[in-house]
Formats: structure tokens, C-alpha cells, sequence
């Protein structure tokens, strides 16, 4: 009988075991995933436990119940503020309004108010007019003089104005006839 000798093939073909080497980003994906079945694993087999969903349903209604109970804290806090915010822009609007009225109402009686001063003031300027006239038909160191005469105050302020004149009597409203001058360089 003939026996034939299995040949040792790492012998024979010269080769001695090697390590194979395996790329490290292989390795690491492996490991994930085994971590990533125990996770689910351990996730599973809790479940199994006695009282667990029970707890859970429990946990989900206590959230539910939060979250409902906080948008309705959210929605009246924030109705509270839209309506704070209404009840200002309506005041603001209103007080805006009258303060409009006041001043069409301003600017239709004042030049009436201002025609029927200066059509009675008529009379009361007359005389000055006159000597207002002869002022000015007067030698300039006359006119001097006779300006002094014809002006009793004479008031400047930033935004008018005021020329007091002496000939006039000012028992009426003669200060309505003058208007306010505007102020330098913004006419």
C-alpha cells in the first residue's frame, strides 16, 4: 500500500501564515454596527420588562399634557400682548385724530378770525399808516427820529417777531393780526 503524505502547503509552497491586514475604517464600521445591535438588543429585551409600556404610555400622556398646557400659555400670553399692542395703536390713532381736527379746524377759523381782526383793525391803523407815510417822505435823519416815536417795542425772538407800535391802541386783539415770521434760513 501506498500512503500518500498530505503535503503541509505552507511548507511546500514556501508560505508561512500571515496576518491579513484589514483596513482600520473597516474595523471601525464593523464595531459600529455591533454596538448598534446591542443598543437595539438591550432596547428590546427593556421592553419585556414588566411595567415598562405602561410607563411609557404614562410618560407620553404627562408630555402631552405639558405641551398642550404650554401653547395654551403661549397662545394667551400672546393674545394678552396683540391685544395691549391694539388698545395702544387705538389711542395712539385717536389721539393722532384729534390732533388733525384741532388743526383743520385751525386752519378754516384762522383766516377768517384773521380777515374780520384786520378788517376792524382798519381804523386803529389808519393812523399810523399815515404817519408810517409821512416817515418815509421825511429827510433820513427825520425818519430816524419819527421811527422811534412810531415804535414802542419791538421783540425778537427765534421763531416771530413782535412790533409794538405806539399810535395803536391795544385794548382789542391786535396781536392776532401779526403772523409768527419763520426762522432764519428755514422759509
Amino acid at each position: 500500500m501506498i500512503t500518500k503524505e498530505r503535503p503541509n502547503t505552507a511548507r511546500q509552497t514556501g508560505r508561512v501564515l500571515e496576518d491579513v491586514k484589514i483596513h482600520v475604517k473597516i474595523k471601525l464600521a464593523v464595531l459600529w454596527v455591533a454596538l448598534m445591535f446591542l443598543y437595539i438588543y438591550a432596547d428590546i429585551k427593556a421592553l419585556f420588562q414588566p411595567g415598562i409600556m405602561e410607563q411609557l404610555d404614562v410618560e407620553q400622556v404627562a408630555l402631552q399634557n405639558d405641551t398642550e398646557a404650554r401653547i395654551r400659555e403661549l397662545t394667551r400670553n400672546n393674545a394678552e400682548k396683540v391685544r395691549e399692542s391694539i388698545e395702544r395703536s387705538i389711542l395712539t390713532l385717536e389721539k393722532q385724530k384729534e390732533k388733525n381736527s384741532r388743526k383743520q379746524s385751525s386752519l378754516i377759523h384762522e383766516p377768517a378770525e384773521f380777515y374780520e381782526t384786520a378788517s376792524q383793525a382798519g381804523k386803529m391803523f389808519k393812523s399810523t399808516s399815515n404817519e408810517i407815510q409821512k416817515m418815509l417822505q421825511s429827510h433820513p435823519s427825520e425818519s430816524k427820529l419819527a421811527l422811534c416815536k412810531l415804535l414802542s417795542g419791538l421783540e425778537i425772538g427765534e421763531t416771530n417777531t413782535k412790533v409794538v407800535l405806539s399810535s395803536v391802541n391795544h385794548s382789542g386783539p391786535c396781536s392776532s393780526a401779526f403772523a409768527p415770521a419763520p426762522p432764519v434760513g428755514r422759509v
